[in-house]
């Protein structure tokens, strides 16, 4: 691994070069944020992780239908069964494979997320604390670490201990129990704002919801598999290529007006463990197309240096019209030894 000598020779500085001297507005954050939290995180799609254990239909389904998405199959199934219905053809096995991709995403989900047990609410609050000096928190994740965070920075606020911005996340209308609806970004300065969606909103006769009783992780999952067993599926992008995200993006209020928002802001923009890989062409764009001054994207530096200037080199040519900064990703969140202690 390079030294920190090395790569301030080739321009990678720490944070606090940065924030010392830009005011850096909002944070895009990607999957490297949350793998440092839990490790099992450090997956390439749930679809992935599925197929380890999916029958072989289900992997015929996937690859004939051309995608890693969950909910296209779950209607493609359901489509067959109405058509089938209607010739009076009965196929069980429609049923049977339904039940496998609900029950497959359950279990994938369990397998690679947190439980409550697992969270540390004392690293939870330093994050909030380091997470003060932004305003709006856009991410591509689809975890709860985030929305905890947020949690732990208000309550922080509630509590008198700092005097932070509280964070809001749209989510303002009662809707049923434990549910609140998509309303509105504006009401609140500050926003934590899910471009891909989340595990935990649903999308009920076209209103986006937000599922608030998590603080249990078993009854996280029971919640979820509530809205499976009714044909729901999570408003979250499936991995795949960038249009097919920004196809599912464009059929979602909360995605389009999420997308919207991150594709109009202006002023200096952070990144943290965001790839910008092909996939993220929508998102790239989308920065592109904004009135961002200036990008400071973290790096996690390769084993040699000409190896991180070449990945330097990648990230800046995205983005012709925009000047774009590096530092050193272990410099920004400290993960293993939280800033700050709250009782």
């Amino acid at each position: 691994m390079v030294t920190d000598d090395e790569l301030e020779s080739i321009g990678v500085f720490p944070y606090e070069t940065y924030s010392n001297s830009l005011d850096l507005k909002d944070i895009l954050i990607g999957n490297g944020f949350s793998i440092n939290l839990c490790n099992r995180l450090r997956y390439n799609s749930l679809c992935d992780l599925f197929s380890n254990s999916a029958s072989a239909e289900i992997l015929a389904m996937f690859k004939e239908f051309n995608t890693t998405n969950f909910e296209v199959l779950l209607e493609g199934l359901s489509n067959a069964q109405i058509v089938n219905k209607v010739l009076n053809n009965q196929q069980p096995v429609l049923s049977k494979l339904k039940e496998e991709l609900k029950n497959g995403l359950i279990s994938t989900i369990q397998a690679t997320h947190p439980r409550a047990s697992e969270i540390n609410d004392h690293l939870l609050r330093s994050l909030a604390f380091e997470l003060s000096e932004f305003d709006d928190i856009y991410t591509t994740n689809y975890d709860v670490f985030l929305y905890k965070i947020i949690l732990a920075n208000n309550s922080l606020v509630e509590r008198s201990l700092e005097d932070f911005e509280e964070f809001a996340d749209g989510f303002y209308e009662d809707h049923s129990t434990g549910k609140l609806a998509f309303d509105d970004f504006d009401y609140k300065p500050r926003n934590l704002i899910y471009l891909h969606g989340a595990l935990f909103f649903f999308d009920p006769n076209g209103v986006t919801v937000k599922l608030t009783r998590l603080d249990d992780g078993v009854e996280y999952i029971k919640l979820i598999k509530q809205y499976l067993d009714n044909d729901e599926f999570p408003v979250y992008v499936a991995e795949g290529n960038s249009d097919s995200k920004l196809e599912a993006i464009n059929n979602n209020y909360y995605l389009r007006m999420a997308y919207s928002r991150f594709k109009n802001r202006d002023g200096n923009l952070a990144t943290y463990g965001f790839s910008f890989s092909k996939s993220d062409k929508h998102i790239i764009g989308a920065i592109n197309m904004s009135t961002t001054k200036n990008i400071i994207a973290s790096i996690y530096p390769k084993s040699t240096l000409i190896e991180t200037q070449k990945e330097m080199s990648r990230i800046s040519n995205l983005f012709p019209n925009i000047a774009v900064s590096f530092f050193n990703y272990a410099s920004l969140f400290n993960f293993k030894d939280p800033v700050k202690y709250y009782i």
